[in-house]
């Protein structure tokens, strides 16, 4: 996250706040929901399997 806050979830762990600085990692094929609480800006890496 660059800029905001929103509640991030992933399958059936708890979810957390978070921010700028915050990194999330999110693997392929797990669910997870991101619940925006204000306006913010995202930086998004995608590494492809070799």
């Amino acid at each position: 996250m660059v800029e905001g806050e929103a509640i991030y979830s992933q399958a059936e762990e708890t979810p957390v706040t978070i921010g700028p600085g915050t990194i999330v990692s999110i693997a392929k094929g797990v669910p997870s929901r991101l619940e925006i609480l204000s306006p913010f800006r995202k930086l998004a890496t995608v590494i492809p399997k070799p």
